[in-house]
């Protein structure tokens, strides 16, 4: 039985354990090559979480109050959480354009009451998938232990402190929360992702170290040593040997769970002990939690604010940064806001002061997040002849066919010729100036197509590490509908976009090949496509690789920074020879995929955009641009006009 003298042990290994926990995703966001498996961080967090919430909650016995359990729990976590979010916004006001500001009030305005994991959840869509775009997107996993802490006390309650009881609770709600997770991952992995039940198996794992805690201390030292080295080993090769690409969490994610539950159990005594109570491991672990909250609002907006990708030396002062800010948010705030059991350092008075300032904090950022709702972003910040989108967001050229289908009319609706498109978003980047064309030359447009999905025929898209179920569905049905047809085809993608994320049917997902290794092989996968689709008796287009302008310009255009710079030096784009030097390994592969099918005509994006060195991305204040690769109305209309004579002469009626 857990009593309160052990729960009340500090144990110094656990702060290394922490600083073997943050360093890792501190590392891995900085840039992901510096420690590729950093991710599981957050596992480590999870399963150290369940093991010390559980000892605390038992070793109060039968005057455990819920009341208590809460009122400690909030002033551990959320006095630096406001601030954090509080000083988010108001960076925010210097960094982000309307758009992105808006999408960080509301992030701010969900992690106040610990659901951010719902909302991320929620939102996750093509356009906004990007991490970059949200400052505030780490709160997920302060939403996933919050909510852990509503259910975990109740359940304990049927414990009782009975070391076998809590064995077999932390047992089936272990197993029922893995099995629930591979069942949903497949079809819902940002849900498997995102959601506490899909986590509850690692909290479960630090909940049964408590319960083995007793007969674990009977075994010989040498157990103690081999069981601590087995677990820096195995979380040294998590760390090494996993990368962003796997389907996470899964099985794998068992492997950081066990390794951290054996450091739990080893890490109290022997060389395990001696190692993680290091004075620097102790004093990152330490201010942990602080370091875990301001790390990633630094990277996002430093980003964001540098637009180009920052390089080694800038990375790591960066890094020193948010270790400094993490210390400085730990000494200030964490520290003099978290309640002790017995005391509160200063009594009625003192613990007034804290109320009102935590009180004045969250009305700030409640207020604050409100008007940056309100006012959409304060577009008034910034010059509005520059910006397109400062009332009502970009427009994209696919935004005719819904996002969740996977065919769509455009055209002459009416017409009896018609012309398929076929492919992922950058085949959407032609509808909305083929939806003009083709109405005007009478001439009926049938979009097939899935965001983010290669379309190849035997091929699998991968998503997060899971197979993309509907985009092999899509493409599937795309290629055999049109083997049975004579009518045009166009055929446009992200054709360098899917190395290391597609692979054949029954594949498992790949490691990240060489480029001449991915070519090749998406050669010989276009190369199918065209036999199937009878490239050498139909009218068949490619259009090639479009233009990449190598930056946001839409998200560059709208920061507050570009009122104080030139913007075409600060939203420089990518010239004509960067962009097809960039692109030479594709367009070559679509060379040499249509070697064998004279008759298909190819077209290039690339060309129209830049047809001098200073490539073309916008007409006043309409941009063309909605990102980096995909168009608005007004690029699609700007590129379908500069290919339009090739084009009808290849597709439209005869």
């Amino acid at each position: 039985m857990v009593t309160a003298r052990m729960a009340q042990v500090f144990r110094t290994d656990i702060e290394g354990l922490r600083a073997l926990a943050v360093v890792p995703i501190l590392l891995f966001h900085l840039n992901t090559a510096w420690c590729p498996g950093g991710f599981i961080g957050v596992d480590i967090f999870f399963v150290i979480s369940g093991y010390l919430i559980t000892r605390l909650i038992l070793a109060d016995g039968v005057q455990f109050s819920f009341r208590d359990f809460y009122i400690r729990r909030f002033f551990r976590l959320f006095p630096a959480l406001l601030v954090t979010l509080t000083g988010t916004l108001v960076a925010g006001w210097w960094v982000l354009g309307p758009a992105d500001y808006v999408a960080s009030a509301k992030s701010a305005l969900s992690a106040v009451p610990g659901v951010s994991n719902i909302y991320f959840w929620a939102t996750v869509d093509y356009f906004n998938a990007g991490a970059l775009d949200h400052p505030l997107l780490h709160t997920w996993s302060l939403g996933v232990e919050e909510q852990f802490y509503l259910v975990w006390p109740a359940l304990l309650l049927l414990v009782r402190g009975q070391m076998p009881r809590l064995s077999w609770l932390a047992l089936g709600i272990g197993v029922f929360s893995l099995i629930a997770l591979l069942i949903v991952r497949p079809w819902h992995p940002e849900a498997a992702f995102y959601m506490m039940p899909f986590r509850m198996f690692e909290f479960a794992i630090g909940a049964g170290v408590l319960a083995v805690e007793a007969n674990w201390r009977r075994m010989p030292h040498h157990v103690h040593d081999v069981a601590g080295i087995l677990g820096i080993g195995l979380l040294g090769a998590c760390l090494l040997g996993f990368s962003g690409h796997m389907a996470w969490p899964g099985l794998p994610a068992l492997l950081p769970s066990v390794a951290t539950a054996l450091l739990l159990l080893s890490g109290a005594h022997g060389i395990c002990n001696t190692v993680l109570s290091l004075a620097p491991l102790r004093f990152i672990g330490r201010m942990s939690y602080s370091l875990y909250l301001v790390h990633w609002p630094v990277i996002t907006l430093y980003r964001t604010h540098a637009i180009t990708e920052p390089g080694t030396l800038a990375l790591l002062l960066l890094g020193l940064g948010t270790i400094v800010l993490g210390a400085a948010l730990h000494y200030a705030v964490e520290r003099p806001f978290r309640q002790t059991r017995g005391s509160d350092h200063g009594g009625d008075k003192w613990r007034s002061l804290k109320a009102a300032a935590l009180s004045a904090t969250a009305l700030a950022c409640v207020i604050g997040s409100v008007g940056v709702l309100r006012t959409a972003g304060f577009p008034l910040r910034l010059d509005r002849q520059r910006v397109q989108f400062v009332d009502k967001g970009l427009t994209f050229a696919g935004d005719l066919c819904s996002f969740k289908r996977a065919e769509c009319v455009f055209g002459d609706r009416a017409s009896t010729h018609v012309v398929y498109l076929v492919g992922d978003s950058h085949a959407l980047n032609l509808i909305h100036g083929l939806d003009q064309l083709f109405a005007a030359n009478g001439m009926k447009g049938i979009a097939l197509y899935d965001h983010g999905c290669l379309f190849a025929p035997d091929t699998r898209t991968f998503v997060n590490g899971v197979v993309d179920q509907k985009c092999q569905r899509n493409v599937a049905h795309a290629y055999d509908y049109l083997s049975g047809r004579q009518e045009p085809v166009i055929i446009a993608m992200d054709y360098t976009g899917y190395r290391g994320a597609a692979a054949e049917p029954g594949a498992a997902l790949p490691g990240t090949p060489s480029q001449p290794q991915y070519f090749d092989w998406l050669e010989q996968r276009m190369q199918a496509g065209l036999v199937k689709l009878d490239a050498g008796k139909r009218p068949v287009v490619i259009i090639r690789q479009t233009y990449n302008t190598g930056l946001d310009l839409a998200k560059c255009l709208s920061r507050p920074g570009t009122l104080q710079a030139s913007t075409v030096d600060v939203c420089k784009v990518a010239t004509r020879a960067e962009s097809l030097a960039q692109y030479a390994a594709a367009d070559r592969m679509i060379d040499s995929a249509t070697a064998e099918f004279p008759s298909v005509v190819k077209l290039d994006p690339k060309s129209v955009f830049c047809a001098a060195d200073i490539c073309i991305t916008r007409a006043g204040p309409a941009l063309y641009f909605r990102d980096s690769t995909h168009l608005t109305n007004d690029g699609s209309l700007f590129l379908i006009d500069g290919i339009k004579r090739e084009l009808l002469a290849k597709v439209g009626r005869r």
